[in-house]
């Protein structure tokens, strides 16, 4: 790590985003997140609500997320351009840049692809799903969470950023008290409990790892004194 940085508390970082996700739809009554809110009952999730201004479609918000700026109507407007390339944040300051050249760490992305135009050839591994199919609310997240089991188990990352879609298509079709809307949380709620649960799994299985690597360092390290012992008792006895 270059001299001067601070040093991480974790080594590996994990960001979804559910588009569109109320704060009512994981704190209220009829909430689907089941497993989030188990985590935040017992303390080791903090609910945080952010308060945004216009415009919150999709590229200003990530802007905004990724830079700690305020986005502008400008971005509202090459939000529905899908070939646009200007709005790239590869010359702006962000902490995904910032993550992924500090340390040259490993970046994946899976979701919309809106990400994948912000930040063109920053990711390692991206597969992205186009936000401008309103009426799909199913394969638009079946297609990020399909990486779940395959890519977050190979360990060859840094950091992964997801972006779901679904739950704001239903708001979009239906509005916020259709009857998709509490299965569709908990779609999202499993997905997080699968991702929370592999990566205890691993950093558990790092932890034993690290335990094991440091016993055999400080085995070598003793090994010259035990053999400088031994020899000394053999010049005694004889």
């Amino acid at each position: 790590m270059p001299s001067g940085l601070i040093e991480p508390e974790f080594d590996r970082l994990v960001f979804i985003v559910v588009d569109a996700l109320r704060n009512d739809f994981v704190l209220g009554d009829n909430s689907g997140f089941e497993f989030v809110r188990s985590q935040i009952e017992k303390g080791s999730a903090i609910p945080f609500t952010a308060k945004v201004t216009a415009p919150t479609v999709t590229m200003p918000r990530i802007k905004a997320m990724t830079t700690g700026t305020v986005p502008s109507f400008l971005d509202a407007i090459l939000n529905i351009a899908e070939s646009d390339t200007s709005s790239s944040l590869l010359h702006h300051d962000n902490w995904v840049y910032q993550f992924k050249n500090t340390g040259n760490k490993t970046l994946h992305f899976f979701g919309d692809d809106t990400w994948i135009r912000l930040f063109p050839d920053l990711f390692n591994k991206k597969d992205g799903t186009t936000s401008f199919y309103v009426s799909d609310y199913t394969e638009v997240d079946v297609n990020v969470t399909r990486h779940i089991a395959s890519d977050f188990a190979e360990m060859d990352w840094n950091a992964i950023v997801l972006h779901y879609l679904g739950l704001d298509h239903i708001g979009h079709l239906q509005g916020p008290a259709s009857p998709l809307m509490r299965p569709k949380q908990k779609e999202m709620d499993e997905a997080v409990e699968m991702i929370y649960n592999i990566v205890e799994k691993q950093d558990a299985e790092r932890i034993i790892q690290d335990v094991e690597i440091k016993f055999m360092e400080i085995e070598e390290l003793r090994r010259p004194f035990r053999t400088k012992v031994v020899e000394l008792r053999e010049d005694r006895s004889s």
